[in-house]
């Protein structure tokens, strides 16, 4: 759509398709430390993106709305740190609640999950709670760890 839309390949997908299939229409293709940015002079991308990567989320701007086609060999599953502060990640699995979905560790006190419409979720008094129920394939989200201690959120596609 136009304007921003947060996206996780779920699959193994080109950076230079993905490029081309938005043509003219795009603006921005934003990681969470990279971008590529298309220049309309110049008719050509340009940045520090160079891939996408599995279990990642970007952020994508166009300027009017648009589709791609996204094809390849779906990931299986995917390893995301979640570091201090905020992590972007892409998620790749089935549609599953919050809590089947974080279930390889216990969040910290405080932690939040955001979606790209704006509904959250807070881990409080051991449970999580808020607007957001689920996650979802091919959809990007920021997590917030309050945590100072490194873990890892294995993501895994179900067949």
């Amino acid at each position: 759509h136009q304007g921003w839309n947060w996206f996780a390949p779920i699959a193994n997908f080109d950076l230079e398709q993905l490029e081309q299939d938005l043509g003219t229409n795009g603006i921005s293709i934003n990681s969470q430390n990279q971008f590529a940015r298309y220049d309309e002079d110049d008719d050509e991308w340009s940045g520090d993106l160079t891939a996408l990567v599995p279990g990642q989320m970007y952020k994508i701007q166009v300027s009017a709305d648009c589709s791609f086609t996204l094809s390849g060999t779906p990931f299986a599953s995917v390893i995301v740190n979640i570091e201090h502060g905020s992590n972007w990640f892409g998620y790749i699995g089935s549609e599953m609640t919050i809590e089947e979905a974080i279930n390889v560790f216990t969040p910290a006190e405080g932690d939040k999950i955001t979606s790209a419409n704006g509904d959250f979720t807070i881990y409080e008094d051991n449970e999580w709670g808020g607007s957001l129920l689920n996650l979802e394939p091919g959809h990007g989200y920021i997590y917030i760890s309050q945590d100072t201690e490194t873990k890892q959120l294995t993501i895994t596609r179900n067949h």
